[in-house]
């Protein structure tokens, strides 16, 4: 089942894919910004260092989008490292601010967290299939 998802990107196309959850993620962190941080319980700190690695990663990924890199499994791998790096700080947010981050924060985190390390997963894994498909 994994090996069919995997069928319908190009090499390039999973750029695409992962700076669209990046741009997501951007526009979902300044609506929390502007409108919901209060009722999250998000401080500044974790609202900025969560945008901008996010805005990092849409630039990254959008970039070796537009490049198409002959070594494209190198730099994807950065950007599946980086987004599990990414994981890692929203656990770290999430354990620190435990008794400052409201429950709807709280779901908001672990879902973000579940979703982006499913993505990473995926890229880690659509990087073996393609190396062991030759396509």
């Amino acid at each position: 089942m994994l090996g069919k998802l995997a069928s319908y990107f190009s090499k390039r196309t999973i750029f695409l894919f992962d700076f669209s959850g990046a741009l997501i993620t951007c526009l979902s962190y300044v609506a929390i910004y502007f409108y919901f941080k209060d009722d999250l319980g998000f401080s500044d700190y974790i609202v900025f260092v969560h945008l901008s690695l996010a805005v990092i990663y849409a630039t990254y990924s959008f970039t070796m989008y537009c490049v198409k890199p002959k070594k494209w499994d190198e730099f994807l791998k950065v950007i599946a490292y980086a987004n599990l790096l990414f994981c890692g700080v929203a656990i770290k947010f999430l354990i620190s601010y435990f008794d400052n981050i409201t429950t709807v924060g709280k779901v908001y985190l672990i879902g973000e967290i579940t979703i982006v390390s499913l993505v990473a997963l995926f890229e880690l894994y659509f990087i073996e299939y393609k190396s062991r498909n030759k396509v």
